[in-house]
């Protein structure tokens, strides 16, 4: 079916934003809008976990192809723990810095309820990844699990640096 708008097309780099309040160009052709936010998940069974990088050198700022920032770090079990006294401490890296908090206890103990978060500490500092960083997950202080699964999950926040018309139109094809 045809597009019913006419003079619908693609967007060129030589199209102009327009205030549609008065219908004048706006003279620098960006959006200032809400920053762009999200989650990255990764699946972990616990009975892998040992003292060393679960995942190493995720290509974060190439996945964007822009800077943002580490928001959130938190765990959701999605099978859970019965044996006592199992545990790690996770944390994050960007390249090779750890953030300043954001630091992880799973603890068999909080990993016992399906469908339970269990959040990192507040991530305060150190959280910010240009278009060419890593980000890494280490495992610290690990006491063998015998069983469960979560799923990490990465809260990001990207800069929107560049919104001009001619980006956001590459963006989508």
């Amino acid at each position: 079916m045809a597009s019913s708008v006419p003079n619908c097309g693609p967007v060129q780099s030589t199209d102009r934003l327009v205030n549609s309040s008065d219908g004048t160009a706006s003279a620098t052709n960006t959006i200032t809008g809400p920053a762009v936010r999200g989650v990255i998940a990764f699946p972990l069974d616990l009975v892998t976990i040992t003292d060393a990088d679960l995942v190493t050198a995720f290509p974060i700022g190439a996945l964007f192809g822009q800077s943002g920032k580490i928001t959130r770090f938190f765990a959701v079990t999605t099978t859970v723990c019965s044996t006592a006294n199992d545990d790690a401490t996770l944390n994050l890296e960007i390249g090779s810095t750890n953030l300043t908090g954001g630091v992880l206890e799973l603890d068999s103990d909080n990993l016992t309820t399906k469908g339970a978060v269990t959040e990192a500490t507040a991530i305060t500092a150190a959280n910010t990844f240009t278009a060419t960083d890593t980000l890494s997950i280490e495992a610290t202080s690990t006491t063998t699990f015998a069983e469960g699964i979560v799923t990490l999950y990465i809260g990001y926040e990207l800069d929107n640096a560049d919104n001009s018309l001619a980006t956001i139109a590459n963006q989508f094809g």
